[in-house]
């Protein structure tokens, strides 16, 4: 730690002050700037194809489960009863797999 003479009152300053204590003129400018710094915020994103495959699996779970509590009181539409189990299903997995890969190539 040296002393150094404050470039405005000419006064001995340390060189590691923020400022001088006589006439406050800024001394360590890379002190000041580390100490008028915000933390520093992180913020990783996902791509764009994770975010909608995850939207089409919920979609497809949501749909599907609208569709067999719709068919449950109509004994009558057995026709579309196997698509109407799969879909939700088939929306369940690509969920999964979408956070999957949204977790694993996060950036």
């Amino acid at each position: 730690m040296a002393l150094i003479n404050c470039p405005e009152c000419g006064k001995k300053v340390s060189d590691s002050a923020v400022q001088c204590p006589e006439c406050a003129y800024p001394i360590n400018t890379t002190q000041n700037q580390i100490h008028s710094k915000k933390p520093t915020q992180t913020i990783e994103q996902t791509g764009k194809k994770w975010k909608g495959m995850q939207l089409i699996g919920a979609l497809l779970v949501i749909v599907g489960v609208v569709m067999i509590v719709a068919m449950s009181g109509n004994p009558e539409n057995t026709k579309y009863a196997g698509i109407t189990i799969l879909m939700p299903l088939i929306g369940l997995c690509l969920f999964i797999f979408a956070r999957i890969g949204a977790w694993w190539n996060h950036r």
